[in-house]
């Protein structure tokens, strides 16, 4: 659904709707969130010629293949660590309890059923080195959904981290290393998950990037539109 405003009908969001439509005792009820069901997203990112490449855009070009476009060129040297990186899916919700409204975003990263799915390869792309290719470790990896959603997408993160063991960094077309990519708050995290060969180390990793926050993408300066997996 990528950034198009629009809220899921059907399940029991949908009903609970129906019945707050309808009321009690036949006098309509009021919706708290009456007005509120929009998204206002952060602005997209620009190519900028002083800073370091980021991600403008990005599409699921096949099986569990995300292209993400940069705004500049990347060295197609040595091929960055997978575990670097992670796919996180986001969605703005707004939900209805009797009186109240709470706008918040929910944060998880994606996953088959109840098991998470991870980077497994990453490349530049041979024939445009500002393009940059993730592979999913489980091509049916989707964003988890929730009811009541008005938007929702996928947020790339990525941790330039000098951590031992740590497989190569992500570098631009001078050789130098990109910096950190993605929410604030995230970055922490997932360095946390690549320097712990503990719990969080392994097959578990993924859900510390789990998180809900009040307010729509709240910490983000810019939103780069990518889609859940179709």
């Amino acid at each position: 659904m990528g950034l198009e405003h629009s809220v899921r009908a059907g399940g029991p969001a949908g009903f609970v709707g129906l019945f707050a439509a309808l009321g009690l005792g036949g006098c309509e009820a009021r919706d708290s969130c009456e007005g509120l069901r929009t998204f206002d997203s952060p602005p997209e990112p620009t190519a900028s010629d002083t800073a370091p490449p980021t991600v403008l855009d990005g599409d699921w070009i096949g099986a569990g293949v995300l292209e993400l476009q940069f705004s500049k060129p990347l060295s197609v040297g040595a091929a960055p660590d997978p575990t670097r990186f992670a796919l996180l899916g986001w969605g703005a919700q707004v939900q209805s309890y009797g009186s109240s409204c709470y706008v918040q975003t929910r944060y998880s990263a994606l996953a088959v059923g109840y098991y998470r799915s991870s980077v497994a390869d990453v490349w530049v792309a041979p024939e445009d080195p500002s393009l940059l290719r993730l592979r999913m470790s489980n091509t049916a990896a989707a964003c988890r959904t929730v009811a009541d959603i008005v938007a929702e997408g996928v947020l790339l993160v990525y941790a330039d981290a000098q951590f031992e063991g740590a497989g190569p960094k992500l570098l631009d077309a001078e050789g130098d290393a990109v910096p950190d990519l993605g929410p604030q708050w995230a970055i922490p995290r997932w360095e946390s998950c690549i320097d712990d060969d503990g719990y969080y180390g392994g097959y578990y990793c993924g859900y510390a990037l789990n998180q809900t926050a009040v307010g729509h993408l709240p910490a983000l300066n810019v939103l780069a539109p990518i889609p859940c997996p179709s």
